[in-house]
């Protein structure tokens, strides 16, 4: 079952949707997407796991709001703290894919109190700036045949042309929380795997409780290519962090 929740971040009106499930004592899990994904996109997850949480739309993707301006690191993570404190009580894990997950970096080193655990799917510790006129380019993707403006607005993108550089690396110990990181290795597909061995390896020696797990059949889209064993090992992850 699904609830749609609308939260405010200033004039910014965020959609996100709140999945039930029949049992709410276990850690919740909130859903930080990729760069075009809506909410919606977190729907097969959350169909298999079988657990509440939350997925978000950010700004200017699905029914959220699109300003004309205001898409960098801290208009993000704003969102997300708008859209949890409205939906989400208490500590929750969070996962971030892609782009959400230095959204989700930034949030948890903001907010360790909130966050019970975090995954990062094939996601660098880094925010990064999109070179100059990239952004029409990498828009035009299609998933499942369906062009990803579908799903979010052009403005969005160009935003990232303009944003700040992050490295999250020197901050990396401070996430004192169990943190899964998962990577695909497929190098010879559209989307790439992003997270090489020399960035796994920089995730193993920085975070004090850290898992790294490979992903044979995927490049970058994890969720997409291997579900159901996506699906399997966040849900192990997640029942560790209920007997914590």
């Amino acid at each position: 079952m699904r609830r749609d929740v609308i939260a405010a971040h200033g004039a910014v009106r965020l959609h996100a949707i709140c999945w039930e499930a029949p049992a709410p004592g276990r850690v919740p899990l909130v859903v930080s997407p990729g760069f075009w994904e809506p909410a919606e996109m977190a729907a097969d997850l959350f169909a298999r796991l079988g657990r509440r949480g939350l997925s978000l739309s950010y700004r200017g993707r699905g029914a959220s709001d699109t300003p004309d301006r205001g898409y960098d690191l801290d208009d993000h993570v704003g969102d997300l703290e708008c859209v949890v404190d409205a939906a989400v009580p208490g500590r929750f894990c969070l996962l971030g894919y892609s782009r959400g997950g230095a959204y989700a970096l930034e949030y948890a080193l903001r907010h360790p109190e909130r966050v019970a655990g975090l995954i990062l799917v094939d996601q660098p510790p880094v925010h990064n700036v999109w070179p100059k006129g990239s952004a029409a380019q990498r828009s035009s993707i299609t998933h499942r045949g369906e062009p990803v403006l579908n799903y979010f607005r052009l403005c969005a993108a160009e935003g990232f042309e303009t944003s700040t550089h992050r490295d999250f690396t020197p901050d990396l110990g401070r996430i004192a929380c169990p943190v899964l990181v998962l990577r695909g290795l497929r190098t010879d597909v559209p989307v790439a795997a992003k997270v090489d061995d020399r960035v796994a390896a920089v995730y193993e020696a920085s975070l004090p409780r850290v898992a790294v797990v490979s992903f044979t059949g995927s490049g970058h889209q994890i969720p997409l290519d291997e579900p159901e064993r996506y699906a399997k090992v966040v849900g192990a992850f997640l029942s560790a962090l209920d007997g914590e």
